[in-house]
């Protein structure tokens, strides 16, 4: 029996110190039929140089070299567009994770089995190998994440197969055949969010077509979480790299797309009431720097309120098949404490790093 082409996009930014590791496990992998293009977002380090070198010959690969860090988004949109026509399965992988050599064959054996299911995410784990990093990724009703099991000794616990409301974008498995019923015009991924919470729009919109997403704990990837890229940038003035700011702006603009005029309505007011109250409490609790990205990403939002709202126009007309509460069945209730919680662990994590650059 043939085996299905299976397309695995590898976006790389600055990660030298991983793309060899990661590589070496995909050519360990025993699913028979996948290609790599691997995707470099105007790298300044050597991993494109060591790709070359050590894979260059590889019949199966492709490599793409943007002239420019396009980030998350468009950085796959780019590399999406490389993809074969006889592919039936796109895998988007963090250029920072370790394959399982059966990881592959897992994810096709679900997806074959179920029409009905669009993605389906990889069970994530830390380099360590019993750190849970996600199984399975949740969104509450105003859009704030949740990674269930984050930080876990991995026991098993989280060993069945369930519905979650998104895709991890470090690794997961899309159905090809789905993407025009999904995307928004011609992007898969949201351009204007650069990176962080595209993974949690493109779930949104998989969701209000009508699709499946599952989390598969057979299906096994290490991740170095963030590896070179700065995953904890909140203490930078730079705002394409600061998480606060694309978190935020994201946040906003994700609800506005993508909820019923009623539910915009009812969580939109709450969602700006919190990150107001987050930018003025973190002046004397965080940082400056966390107040004026937070403003700054509130200024975004109503900035490009036409360009959102054009958006939302093409969600609600060409793309939702369901009613909100399809998706809402699948999201957490807010639980402030948790994401307070998460906040500090991304300053402390992000001031040491800081701290570790700059010796």
């Amino acid at each position: 029996m043939n085996k299905p082409l299976v397309s695995i996009i590898v976006l790389n930014y600055n990660d030298q110190n991983f793309v060899i590791d990661l590589f070496n496990s995909l050519l360990k992998t025993t699913y028979p039929n996948f290609e790599i293009i691997f995707v470099d977002n105007a790298s300044t380090d050597d991993s494109i140089k060591k790709v070359r070198e050590n894979y260059g010959t590889l019949k199966n690969l492709k490599i793409i070299r943007n002239d420019k860090n396009y980030g998350y988004a468009k950085g796959n949109n780019i590399g999406l567009s490389f993809v074969q026509n006889a592919t039936k399965y796109i895998v988007f992988l963090n250029a920072d994770t370790i394959v399982t050599p059966n990881w592959l064959d897992e994810l096709v054996s679900y997806m074959e089995k179920d029409l009905s299911i669009a993605a389906a995410q990889c069970k994530v784990l830390l380099l360590d190998k019993k750190t849970i990093d996600s199984a399975g990724h949740f969104l509450d009703f105003l859009l704030f994440t949740y990674q269930l099991g984050e930080d876990e000794n991995d026991n098993e616990q989280y060993n069945h197969i369930y519905e979650i409301t998104y895709p991890y974008g470090a690794a997961f498995i899309l159905r090809k055949s789905i993407l025009r019923s999904i995307k928004l015009n011609d992007e898969l991924f949201d351009e204007d969010y650069f990176c962080y919470h595209e993974d949690a729009d493109l779930g949104l919109r998989i969701r209000l077509a009508g699709y499946k997403i599952i989390y598969i704990p057979t299906a096994i990837v290490y991740h170095a979480k963030g590896g070179s890229k700065m995953r904890y940038d909140v203490v930078s003035l730079r705002s394409e790299t600061n998480i606060v700011f694309h978190l935020t702006k994201n946040r906003l603009a994700s609800l506005f797309k993508n909820y019923s005029i009623l539910n915009v309505f009812r969580f939109l007011p709450l969602l700006l009431f919190l990150d107001l109250a987050r930018a003025i409490g973190s002046i004397f609790l965080i940082s400056k720097q966390h107040s004026y990205f937070t403003l700054k990403a509130i200024f975004w939002f109503f900035k490009n309120l036409k360009t959102i709202s054009i958006k939302r126009s093409f969600v609600q007309n060409n793309i939702r098949k369901v009613s909100d509460s399809c998706i809402l069945r699948y999201m957490f209730k807010p639980y402030l404490r948790y994401n307070i919680q998460k906040l500090r662990s991304y300053v402390r994590k992000g001031t040491e790093y800081s701290k570790l650059k700059s010796r």
